[in-house]
């Protein structure tokens, strides 16, 4: 008697709260795109990825699940997979300005900036407080050569987030180039202060102050750009530079070796056959 009675309540409780006839379903495709979430947060991308296509296999709408498929497609390198999915993304959900981001950065990933610029500026206009994508869409504009756009962008991305040390430190970039080296220095000084520990900061840093002359400042930049990074090779190189100008044969053949033996990168040989040349000048 008691047994039943129990089950009677437990019934009646199952009807109210429905409890009993609403199981989770294993294929639902929220569990999956979850599941996809997770794995990815544990660097489980092919796990992830399968999790994703499985959603996606159950609802094709499902904005989210391209989306995340894109993410980590683009985490594996594999470009062309992800520019697709956030193309998916976006037709099913055309205001999604994270995914016109996230496409824009494959586009620029792959070199076609054009594209990338388009996206990017599609993503201010449905969030025009995205600092992010300011900043990269000054990028892009930066590597066209488009020196003045670029500054507005970094200046945006700035306004947005003052503490945006990047932007920071490729708008003195951009002053730089066009010469404006009080403002450049500026720049990277705010760069600095965010994050100390910029080594290309310091650097580029001492750039500017090697331009403007100051040559035991620029020492001190590269110097201290190398004790962040001993890798840094381009240190090395200014270092040789900065000491050939003060008459330091020794000091700057001392650099110039360090930089040939630490550059590796097959764009930067031309400066490496640079360093020989000055090298053998220096000890002539």
């Amino acid at each position: 008697m008691t047994r039943k009675i129990l089950f009677a309540l437990v019934f009646i409780q199952c009807l109210l709260l429905g409890a009993c006839f609403k199981r989770v379903q294993p294929d639902d495709a929220e569990t999956h795109n979850n599941r996809g979430i997770a794995y990815r947060e544990k660097g489980l991308f092919n796990e992830a990825i399968e999790e994703w296509k499985i959603a996606i296999k159950i609802n094709p709408n499902f904005a989210e699940a391209h989306f995340n498929l894109g993410n980590a497609y683009d985490d594996k390198g594999l470009l062309d997979e992800a520019i697709e999915e956030y193309k998916i993304t976006i037709k099913i959900n055309p205001d999604d300005a994270k995914a016109h981001y996230n496409l824009g950065v494959a586009y620029a990933k792959k070199g076609l900036l054009d594209e990338a610029i388009g996206e990017y500026k599609t993503a201010i206009r449905i969030n025009p407080d995205d600092a992010d994508a300011h900043y990269n869409l000054g990028v892009a504009y930066d590597d066209k050569g488009l020196l003045d756009e670029a500054i507005e962008e970094f200046r945006s991305a700035i306004r947005i987030n003052p503490d945006y040390a990047d932007a920071h430190y490729n708008l003195g970039n951009a002053y730089a180039k066009k010469g404006l080296l009080d403002e450049a220095i500026g720049e990277f000084k705010t760069a600095i202060r965010i994050n100390p520990d910029y080594a290309e900061a310091h650097n580029n840093l001492g750039n500017a102050y090697d331009d403007k002359g100051l040559l035991d400042e620029a020492i001190g930049e590269f110097k201290t750009a190398i004790r962040i990074n001993p890798d840094l090779a381009e240190a090395y190189y200014n270092l040789g530079v900065a000491y050939d100008t003060k008459g330091d044969k020794k000091m700057a053949i001392y650099y110039f070796k360090k930089y040939i033996e630490l550059e590796k990168r097959p764009s930067m040989q031309e400066w490496v056959e640079e360093a020989r040349k000055k090298i053998m000048e220096l000890e002539k």
